[in-house]
């Protein structure tokens, strides 16, 4: 008998329906951090509330270290946001994801280092000990910048 057809692809997830008070699903983003994570990403949390912007959708993130302080790496439908808290003037980049956005993944042991790259900018995040979710990152960010 012929070979059986090969099954269809998996569609993509359906978009997050922000639930009430969570327009962006920043909060259903974070519910998947480790409680460290979360914790540590209090006030990261706190900021990037207030730079996403009306429609905005974040699709995942992770928790770890930007430029030694607690910071974030935020993919939305718009744009990947790296930021931390520092006191008074936080660090933070926007990089929009099309085809000349690269990551890099480096997992050591129990963490994971990404290294996002676009024309001469670079940010990166280290110490992220959520490593499916670092990955997950990544492929989301490589599919997208692929598709751009």
């Amino acid at each position: 008998p012929p070979p059986a057809p090969a099954p269809p692809p998996m569609p993509p997830p359906a978009p997050a329906v922000p639930a009430l008070g969570d327009p962006n699903g920043l909060g259903m983003a974070a519910g998947r951090l480790s409680n460290s994570h979360r914790k540590a990403a209090r006030t990261a949390l706190g900021i990037t509330s207030a730079l996403l912007e009306p429609g905005e959708m974040v699709e995942c993130l992770v928790g770890g270290k930007v430029n030694e302080l607690d910071g974030l790496a935020v993919l939305t439908n718009r744009r990947l946001l790296m930021l931390n808290d520092r006191q008074w003037q936080p660090d933070q980049i926007s990089f929009p994801v099309d085809a000349g956005l690269t990551v890099r993944g480096e997992a050591v042991g129990t963490t994971a280092t990404l290294t996002i790259q676009r024309d001469g900018m670079v940010a990166i995040i280290t110490k992220v000990s959520d490593v499916q979710l670092a990955q997950e990152l990544a492929q989301r960010i490589r599919g997208r910048a692929a598709g751009a």
